[in-house]
């Protein structure tokens, strides 16, 4: 569900390969946000032809207007697949 290269924040390689992706799997998803209660709580939002969900880091409350983080997918002949994070502090 990963259309590779995943395309990663200033400074941070790409992910190339599924083994890749599960190696790093961690830091991408629970760094500096934490996906899995910022994707229960927020609302994917539109961009061009892409979603994005926004989060907040994960020392702050889901409620936060302070959202810097983006978890960008986009919609392939397969389904939608995640394509990009990014950090837009950096």
């Amino acid at each position: 569900m990963t259309r590779f290269p995943l395309t990663m924040p200033f400074g941070m390689k790409a992910v190339r390969t599924r083994a890749e992706l599960l190696k790093r799997y961690a830091g991408i998803f629970n760094k500096e946000a934490d996906a899995a209660r910022c994707f229960q709580a927020s609302k994917p939002v539109k961009d061009q032809k892409a979603y994005a969900v926004w989060c907040t880091f994960k020392e702050n409350p889901e409620s936060s207007d302070n959202r810097p983080i983006q978890y960008s997918f986009i919609k392939t002949k397969s389904g939608w697949k995640f394509a990009a994070l990014d950090n837009i502090n950096e």
